[in-house]
């Protein structure tokens, strides 16, 4: 809402790109007013929403995989890849990421990391 009456959400994106002075991408948060009517004192509406273009955020993933097996990661996009180097330079804090996978059998060489 932008002032009293209510916009529909184009009208309002519209409205804030023509009044933007900032010379770069800006966020826009949306509030929603929803009328819910519960006889619990407390309400909750939890959900996930998928966006259509991402957060902005890349997720940098690393992969815990036998030689053979590196061609395959490295295909599937994944950021970082190998076997036991990729162990030591994790311990060491060379490479960071968001989400590690493993392979069966690298499983044990997992252990050493407590992530």
């Amino acid at each position: 809402m932008l002032g009293k009456d209510p916009l529909h959400i184009e009208d309002a994106i519209k409205k804030i790109k023509k009044n933007c002075t900032a010379k770069f991408d800006e966020s826009i948060d949306v509030a929603y007013t929803l009328n819910l009517k519960s006889k619990k004192e407390e309400f909750n509406l939890r959900t996930i929403v998928n966006l259509p273009n991402g957060n902005g955020k890349k997720v940098k993933v690393a992969v815990l995989c036998e030689e053979n097996k590196i061609q395959e990661a490295k295909d599937s996009g994944a950021d970082v890849f190998g076997e036991n180097n990729l162990v030591e330079d994790i311990l060491n804090g060379k490479i960071k990421f968001d989400k590690l996978v493993a392979t069966p059998a690298m499983m044990t060489k997992m252990g050493k990391l407590g992530k």
